[in-house]
């Protein structure tokens, strides 16, 4: 089950039956996945500069838009 609400917290729970503990793992790791928690986590492990945050952002564009060329038919 997961509750979100704009601008508070995020809760996941999973609850495991018949002590299914390695499917109940596999569907946390999915919604933590989805969710883009571990990547919000290490985004905000160190202070970036706004500098540097437009840096990595421009960066993430140009890959962004290299990959869709090299996926691109014509």
């Amino acid at each position: 089950m997961i509750l979100l609400q704009k601008w508070r917290r995020i809760m996941i729970s999973v609850n495991v039956v018949n002590n299914e503990i390695q499917k109940a793992w596999k569907l946390l790791k999915r919604f933590v996945q989805r969710e883009g928690i571990g990547a919000e986590q290490k985004r905000r492990r160190h202070f970036l500069k706004p500098s540097e945050q437009k840096a990595m952002q421009k960066k993430e564009r140009v890959r962004k838009i290299a990959k869709a060329r090299s996926k691109s038919p014509t």
